[in-house]
């Protein structure tokens, strides 16, 4: 599906399940099963610039509109648009993060000495209870704040505190987290990681006490430092195992490990793989394998069940509703395609396909279209002496045809010329002809 490239954009929404599909503008999303979309010009004016966060009962939705000192989150009828409340964060000060309970709306609220954690009744929005920070409280400043669907949890400055999202009360504090080390919650398990051969505390969550160590402790934490940073996506824990990746190597690769959590009993392991993306459900697992490339694992062996090719980089997100096959999952790629996955009952097959093209030169020497380094999906060719290129292959999903821009000029077999990247949906058609692409210098002024 095309999206439009801000989710501001957006003209509806669908609910799937407690999240929101947002900004497709052309695709048929009830194909899949997506109804009662909320329609952005059905709303008054005053509510256009304001999107979907929950909803609250058959007639009610959250909705969330501004930005900084202008945040306002709103409770509106679906039948009429009239607000039943709202919470101007104006009146607070900034927040960064949130999260809906069962009967609480709960905000960290960033001051300029001390933080707050603050829980709003989702019947009046009226505020119930506030944490505040402080010299001798749990925290001065909160990083960090996230529920596992049953308490509340705050990362700060004093280490790690759960809290009842209903009253407010703290239920443990206390509890050290190591400098770029992750937390793992869900699944009625907390995990957190810990360097060292001793590996990873595993925490009761109604107390924060220590109940073991799961092995597999790096040399160092990734689970909270950036990929970019030489640190991996944090672990998932689902369906009582653990899924975690191991210290980055020289190529920048990682090894993915599957451990039961109360055990810690290595299941299975799964090499060669990106850093920076890691998701699961209730039967598969979801990396990286190029840049490119999703791969969904069986969760239960580590053996991999498909690849999806989405030309280029992409954003990657679960999404609750899907039915009893289990949830969706929401690929963005940076080229602007959005997919949404789910299971059919059989699986697809691979599309086998034929990809071709020519080089028309523009400002470069005619015979500069010979022998530049093409890119078709993960298949490498090189043009002919008329500037033509083309690949076969198996995929889903859908090809970027690029130039290899790891390599130019100055670089051993690398490319003086260059050309803007196609992009190719397999929809399947079988042969594929992008017709002419322009090639100018590597280098334009």
């Amino acid at each position: 599906m095309r999206r439009h490239e801000s989710r501001l954009d957006a003209a509806r929404w669908w609910p799937v399940g407690d999240d929101w599909l947002a900004g497709v503008d052309d695709g048929k999303p009830d194909v899949l099963g997506l109804t009662r979309a909320v329609e952005s010009a059905a709303l008054p004016e005053g509510l256009r610039d304001f999107s979907p966060v929950r909803s609250l009962g058959d007639d009610l939705l959250l909705m969330r509109g501004g930005w900084s000192s202008t945040l306002r989150f709103v409770a509106v009828e679906r039948r009429t648009s009239r607000i039943r409340w709202q919470i101007p964060f104006a009146n607070y000060g900034s927040t960064y993060e949130q999260f809906v309970a069962p009967r609480t709306f709960v905000a960290q609220i960033y001051g300029q000495q001390v933080d707050a954690i603050v829980g709003f009744g989702l019947a009046d929005g009226r505020e119930l209870w506030r944490l505040r920070g402080g010299e001798q409280e749990p925290f001065t400043r909160a990083s960090h704040l996230w529920t596992d669907g049953e308490r509340g949890y705050v990362r700060g400055d004093r280490g790690l505190l759960a809290f009842d999202p209903a009253t407010g009360a703290i239920l443990w504090s206390g509890v050290a987290v190591g400098e770029g080390c992750g937390v793992v919650t869900g699944d009625g398990a907390l995990i957190v990681e810990e360097p060292g051969r001793d590996g990873h505390r595993r925490l009761d969550p109604a107390t924060g006490a220590e109940l073991g160590r799961i092995a597999g402790g790096a040399a160092r934490c990734v689970w909270g430092v950036d990929p970019i940073d030489g640190g991996a996506a944090p672990a998932v824990l689902e369906d009582s195992r653990l899924f975690a990746f191991d210290v980055p190597d020289r190529r920048g690769k990682v090894e993915l490990r599957a451990r039961d959590a109360v055990s810690g009993r290595e299941l299975w392991r799964h090499g060669g793989l990106e850093p920076d993306v890691l998701l699961a459900d209730h039967d598969a697992v979801y990396v990286r394998r190029a840049l490119d490339i999703l791969v969904g694992l069986d969760a239960t062996t580590g053996a991999p069940q498909v690849e999806i090719s989405l030309a280029g980089g992409f954003d990657l997100s679960l999404l609750a509703g899907g039915g009893p096959r289990g949830p969706l999952l929401l690929a963005i790629g940076h080229t602007g395609t959005t997919w949404l996955l789910g299971r059919g009952e059989q699986p697809s097959a691979p599309e086998a396909y034929t990809v071709r093209g020519r080089l028309v030169p523009d400002g470069v020497s005619r015979k500069l279209v010979r022998g530049v380094p093409v890119w078709i999906g993960d298949k490498l060719v090189r043009s002919n002496a008329t500037g033509g290129f083309s690949a076969k292959g198996l995929a889903y999903g859908e090809l970027e045809v690029a130039v290899d821009e790891t390599k130019g000029p100055g670089t051993p077999g690398g490319s003086t010329v260059r050309f803007d990247a196609v992009t190719v949906v397999l929809n399947g058609a079988g042969t594929y002809d992008v017709g002419d692409v322009t090639l100018y210098p590597w280098y334009t002024e």
